[in-house]
C-alpha cells in the first residue's frame, strides 16, 4: 500500500515539474508545436513533388509555398486587427461622447444603467486593448521565422522517419502501429483543415455581408478578422500566444487627460495618484 501510494505521489511530482518545465519553455516550444502542425499538412505536397522534381528542388518548393501560406493569413489578420485598432484609437473621443449620450438617455427614461453597469465606461480601456494588438501583430515576423526553420528541418527528416519505421516495422509490432496512426491522424488532420477553411471563408463573407448591410464602419476588416479568427492555423494556441504583450511605461502625468500614445498600467478605475505609483 505503502509502495503504491509512493508511486502515485512521484508521479503527480512529475507531472507538476513537468508541466513547470513546459511553462517555461513556452516560447520554444510553441514554433516547434505549430511547426508540427505545419509539417502535417505540407508533407503531402511535398511528397507529390518529391516524385516529379529532386529532393532539394522539392524542398525549397514546399517551404516557399508554406510561407506564402502563413505570411498571407498573417498579414490578413494583421491587417483587419491593426485596422480596427487604429480606427478605436482615432474614435476614441466621438466614443466617450456617444457612450455619455446613451447614458443620459436612459437615465431620462429612468433606467439607472450607471448603476447596473458598475464601473463607468472609459476609453483608456479600449486604447489598451488596441495597443495590445498592435503589440502583439509586431511578434508574428519572428515567430514565423522561428517556425519556417523548424519546418525546414522537420520536412528533411520526414523522409527518414518514415522509411526507419517501415524498416523495423516489417514483421508488425509498435513500429507499424506507429506509422499506421500517425498516417491516419495526419489524414484526419488535413480533413479538418479543409472543413474549418471552408467554414472560416463562408463565415467571413457572412461577416463582411452582414456589417456592410448594416452599414457599419470597416465591414471588409470585419470580414478578415472573422476569417482570420475562425482559421484552423491561427486557431492553435500556440500562435495565439506568441508574442505576450509588453506594458509600455505611463507617461501621462497625474490628473491630465490621457492620452493616445499613453498607456496605463492599471485598469482605469484606479485613481490617477495610485496608477502613477504603481506604473
Amino acid at each position: 500500500m505503502a509502495d503504491r501510494t509512493s508511486r502515485w505521489m512521484l508521479g503527480l511530482c512529475t507531472a507538476i515539474l513537468a508541466a513547470g518545465a513546459c511553462r517555461l519553455a513556452e516560447p520554444i516550444l510553441a514554433p516547434i508545436a505549430f511547426a508540427l502542425f505545419t509539417m502535417a499538412l505540407a508533407w503531402p505536397v511535398q511528397r507529390a513533388a518529391q516524385a516529379r522534381l529532386p529532393v532539394l528542388v522539392a524542398l525549397i518548393g514546399t517551404v516557399l509555398l508554406t510561407l506564402v501560406v502563413l505570411v498571407a493569413l498573417a498579414l490578413a489578420a494583421g491587417w483587419g486587427f491593426g485596422r480596427v485598432a487604429r480606427w478605436v484609437i482615432a474614435n476614441a473621443a466621438a466614443l466617450q461622447i456617444l457612450y455619455a449620450q446613451q447614458m443620459d438617455w436612459l437615465e431620462s427614461h429612468g433606467i439607472g444603467a450607471a448603476a447596473m453597469l458598475g464601473e463607468p465606461f472609459d476609453t483608456r480601456g479600449l486604447i489598451r486593448i488596441a495597443q495590445t494588438v498592435l503589440l502583439q501583430l509586431q511578434g508574428i515576423a519572428s515567430f514565423l521565422g522561428i517556425t519556417l526553420v523548424f519546418v525546414i528541418l522537420g520536412l528533411l527528416e520526414v523522409g527518414v522517419m518514415r522509411r526507419q519505421l517501415e524498416h523495423l516495422g516489417r514483421d508488425g509490432g509498435i513500429a507499424a502501429g506507429l506509422l499506421r496512426a500517425g498516417r491516419q491522424s495526419m489524414a484526419k488532420l488535413r480533413t479538418y483543415t479543409l472543413v474549418r477553411t471552408v467554414m472560416s471563408a463562408v463565415t467571413g463573407l457572412a461577416v463582411w455581408a452582414f456589417a456592410y448591410a448594416m452599414g457599419l464602419a470597416l465591414a471588409p476588416e470585419w470580414g478578415v478578422i472573422a476569417f482570420a479568427e475562425l482559421h484552423p492555423l491561427s486557431s492553435v494556441p500556440c500562435w495565439r500566444r506568441c508574442c505576450p504583450p509588453s506594458s509600455p511605461p505611463c507617461n501621462s502625468a497625474p490628473g491630465s487627460p490621457p492620452q493616445p500614445s499613453s498607456w496605463c498600467c492599471r485598469p482605469p478605475s484606479s485613481s490617477p495618484a495610485t496608477r502613477s505609483s504603481r506604473c
